[in-house]
This record gives C-alpha cells, structure tokens and sequence, in this order.
C-alpha cells in the first residue's frame, strides 16, 4: 500500500494566531485551522466553527498548537533554486565566517579533523571571500599546506563560485604547473616567476574539478535529504529546481515513487537534450514527468 505523504497521531488544531494567509476570500480572518491525519487540511477559519470539524473520524481529541499571536503564511515557493548544490554546501567545509587567510585554512582543518575523506576523496569546502579580509588579497596554496595532510587534496570554492583555492595535491592530480597555459575563458593565478599560487579563476577551475571523483549515489541522496531538511526549517514547500543532470533526476524519482520527497519540485533538466532517467537508469518521456504532484520534471 502506499504509504501518506504525512502521517499524524492525532489532528493538529492551531490557534491563536494574529493574522492567516488563507488566501481565501471566503474566510477573510480566519484565527484557526486544522489539519487531520493525513497531513491535508480541514477546516479554516474561527476557532469555534474549526474545533467542531477537528476531528479524525473516531472521536480522537486533536493536538493543540497556540501560535501566540504569530502571523501564519501558506507553504513558501522558490521560484529558482538549486537543491543538490545547497545539499552539497550543508555537506562540505564552510568558509563564509572566515575574517582572513589563516582563518579560512583553520575552518578547512578544523572540517578535515571532523570529516576525515576517504583516501582519494577530496576535501572540499565553499565561502571564502578575500575582499572581506584586511589584505583583500587572494589566497594561497602555502596556506593549506601548511595545516593539512600533504597527501590530502584540497578544493575550495569562493563564495561566488567563480574562483577556486587549492592546494598543492589538488594542483598535481590536475596537472596545474608553471607551464600549464590558462584556458580560455579563465585564468591560472600566479606568482611573478610564473608558479600557481593556488587560485583558479572561472574555466581554470575545470583543471581540478575534472579529476574530483564523482558523487556516490549515497552521498547524493545525504545532499538531498540534508536540504530538504532545511527547506522544512525554513517553510518552503515548494522549489522550482534548475539545470539538474540525470543521476540526480533519477534521484528525485526515487524518492518521489517512495513518497519520502518533503517539498514539491519542479526540477528543470540541465540545458541538453537529455531524456530523464527513472528507476535502474531507465530513460523516460524527455518532455514531462509527473509523480502525483510531488515532482515535475521538464
């Protein structure tokens, strides 16, 4: 049987609320509301006419949430977000409270001490931002060096996305020398005897990022599970999710055919002519699936 997307113990009746957004005209001020078992809601409106309908059907008094006053809004859409890369951002080094170089090295340890890699693996991480350092300067690979494993590779995206710090490991498993020419649409920093400092700006990046080992499937599911947690935290229960590939479709398929998806996606496909891909890696209509509203994929 299929199981409910939400499944309650009892009703959840909540009252005392200043202002809710019902959104329906209907009900102009309503003050309470309920929702049944099942997760969908049953009555709206003032706290006498919505306590009579508070039921679930064998008599069941309902759990009471007084909201205090609080203003009550409906479930809040991202109109262009990026679920997998924020999943991936929750799962990596964060370097956005950094305040210079050493610090953001320091968050970078403190990360690999934590979550040591499997050997292979990279350390990763996201957020740096020189110019909210005094130097305003770009960072180096002697930096990383000199605090993590020497065998450990390093890549650590700018806050931006558009520049990477890496360290020397990185730099030799992606061939990165005092010869290696910038490519285009990039630039390779260097030092004024020409050696990489450690910094790849916008296409340079690929020189590294191509030989970083691909997600599991495990870790895929961690990302996506991690920011579906945080969507919850932050209201949202809906997200229109752009330019995704197709392990993560058949991700989202997956967990959409298992009803354990806690937001509504419309998941847009990165920008070729690939068809999604479904349970097994089996390919599907490349122009619109549906999963009972929990997933659109386009």
């Amino acid at each position: 049987a299929q199981k409910p997307r939400v499944q309650l113990a009892r009703p959840l009746l909540v009252t005392n609320a200043s202002v809710i957004h019902s959104l329906d005209s209907s009900v102009p001020q309503p003050s309470a509301f309920c929702v049944g078992t099942d997760g969908r809601f049953l009555a709206v409106g003032s706290l006498e006419d919505v306590a009579t309908s508070c039921t679930d059907g064998a008599g069941s008094a309902p759990e009471v949430l007084n909201a205090h006053g609080s203003v009550v809004l409906p479930g809040l859409i991202d109109s262009h977000s990026h679920l997998m890369d924020e999943g991936r951002r929750l799962s990596i080094a964060d370097l956005s409270t950094a305040v210079d170089e050493h610090s953001a090295a320091e968050a970078a340890r403190k990360f690999f001490d934590a979550h040591s890699p499997a050997p292979g693996k990279f350390l990763q991480g996201f957020g740096w931002d020189q110019n909210r350092w005094p130097s305003a300067a770009f960072p180096t690979k002697a930096s990383l060096d000199a605090v993590l494993p020497q065998g450990v590779p390093v890549y650590l995206d700018r806050i931006d996305g558009h520049a990477a710090w890496v360290n020397s490991a990185a730099l030799r498993l992606g061939g990165v020398s005092k010869t290696t020419p910038d490519p285009k649409g990039g630039r390779i920093v260097r030092d004024a005897s020409g050696e990489p400092t450690g910094v790849l700006v916008d296409s340079a990046k690929a020189l590294v990022t191509r030989v970083i080992p691909e997600a599991t499937g495990s870790e895929r599911r961690s990302w996506l599970q991690k920011c579906l947690r945080e969507c919850a935290d932050l209201g949202l229960t809906g997200a229109h999710d752009m330019g995704q590939d197709p392990a993560n479709l058949a991700l989202y398929q997956e967990m959409a055919e298992d009803r354990n998806l806690s937001l509504r996606i419309n998941a847009y496909r990165f920008g070729r002519d690939e068809p999604g891909m479904g349970r097994a890696g089996k390919p599907t209509d490349p122009k619109l699936i549906e999963h009972e509203g929990l997933l659109n994929i386009r």
